[in-house]
């Protein structure tokens, strides 16, 4: 890959990041007015919180994927797996890290999200 393909690559996964990071927000905003409500329990809130990694990284590795056009489920993955890490570098720098064995589950649904969004474009 040339330099300046990888530029464009960088910039197709910077705009991918940004629209993930919008779609969780939106994500986030809904499931905190229905567990405001009463819809949901506080017992399903990792049930919700998952389903919204895997929408957000589906849209942003379709993204990557229709703007890379080739190789598509592999740079999806690979976005998956670089949105988890920035999630959990976020979480670190807050003082949130709370690392279980049950983490793995979501790198496991964002890696999936972002490969099957990938696949789809």
């Amino acid at each position: 890959m040339s330099g300046e393909n990888a530029k464009k690559v960088f910039t197709y996964y910077l705009e991918g990041f940004f629209i993930s990071f919008l779609v969780s927000l939106v994500g986030i905003i809904i499931g905190a007015w229905l567990l405001y409500n009463g819809t949901i329990d506080a017992d399903s809130i990792k049930l919700v919180v998952r389903i919204i990694y895997f929408v957000s990284t589906f849209i942003g590795g379709f993204y990557v994927g229709k703007r890379i056009k080739r190789k598509r489920f592999l740079y999806g993955l690979i976005y998956g797996v670089v949105f988890v890490g920035i999630i959990v570098i976020i979480g670190a720098l807050s003082g949130n890290a709370n690392f279980t064995n049950k983490s793995g589950i979501s790198v496991l649904v964002c890696a999936i999200g972002g490969m099957l969004g990938g696949m789809a474009s």
